[in-house]
């Protein structure tokens, strides 16, 4: 699998001057299903993150938000009676198992990325805050946004007592990453491979934004069947005081090339990264 994403990385290259233009910057946010809201919220509080509290939408979706002052963020929310085609997939989904469902790249520009997407002939909705794939893409737990800082966020929602100050980056498991890795070029994203040491040592291969990265993995290492986001990687102040937090509240991370990181046991159904900034 890695070899055949070395070989489309380099098919699929374009002119370098191109490729100095990146039509994302970063991550936006990400939005992870659970079954139970109240539950998923302890379980994240006791690993050091506050909460802003969402709302009841219309749709019934009800959420909370971890919230970073650069307008990255993780969502995490519960269906209650699904009343349109969005709530009903996150139902499909939360049925199978808690974790995230789709993960946002950050574009400043969103019409000109909506502009380069149709002169590429990817398929996509485009609305004035989003861009979003059909399921057939490939790349449907993918979308593109502009951020969310609200006039309601306050610093106490930015103050999380385990450091994390910024959501980065999304690990994707997947059988055939053909299609998305073909997004990221579209994009002008750099695609190269990487060794890396969590969740083991492996090839892996990174797509590399400015502000941060997605890394792809084999399929066998998704933790419910197609779902192919399985970890989330978010940067800290200070690393130190990160794991001095987590021994503070018995969590056992374990740390290999400058970062910790938590097992699915620890989280409501993902690899959850902390990163030096």
């Amino acid at each position: 699998m890695i070899t055949s994403l070395v070989l489309l990385t380099v098919a699929c290259a374009v002119a370098a001057e191109e490729r100095q233009h990146s039509f994302v910057l970063g991550m936006d946010h990400v939005m992870v299903g659970v079954s139970n809201l109240d539950s998923a919220t302890a379980t994240m509080e006791n690993l050091g993150f506050a909460f802003k509290e969402g709302r009841q939408h219309d749709n019934g979706i009800l959420n909370r938000h971890i919230k970073f002052r650069d307008g990255t963020e993780v969502e995490f929310l519960s269906i209650t009676a699904a009343k349109d085609n969005l709530a009903e997939e996150y139902q499909r989904s939360i049925d199978q198992g808690n974790g995230p469902v789709f993960a946002g790249l950050y574009s400043p520009h969103l019409e000109l990325t909506a502009e380069r997407l149709d002169s590429r002939n990817v398929e996509h909705f485009a609305s004035r805050s989003m861009i979003t794939f059909p399921a057939t893409s490939g790349h449907r737990h993918l979308f593109i946004g502009t951020r969310n800082l609200s006039p309601t966020d306050s610093a106490n929602h930015f103050d999380h007592a385990n450091g994390a100050v910024r959501f980065r980056g999304v690990w994707i498991a997947c059988g055939d990453c053909t299609a998305e890795l073909e997004l990221m070029d579209h994009l002008g994203i750099f695609v190269v491979g990487r060794e890396v040491t969590h969740p083991k040592r492996q090839a892996a291969m990174a797509a590399v934004l400015p502000e941060g990265e997605l890394l792809y993995f084999p399929e066998e290492q998704q933790i419910i069947p197609s779902h192919p986001i399985i970890g989330l990687s978010l940067e800290v102040d200070n690393l130190d005081s990160t794991r001095a937090y987590l021994e503070r509240h018995s969590l056992s991370a374990a740390e290999s090339d400058g970062t910790l990181l938590l097992s699915p046991d620890h989280t409501p159904g993902f690899w959850l990264e902390f990163r030096p900034n």
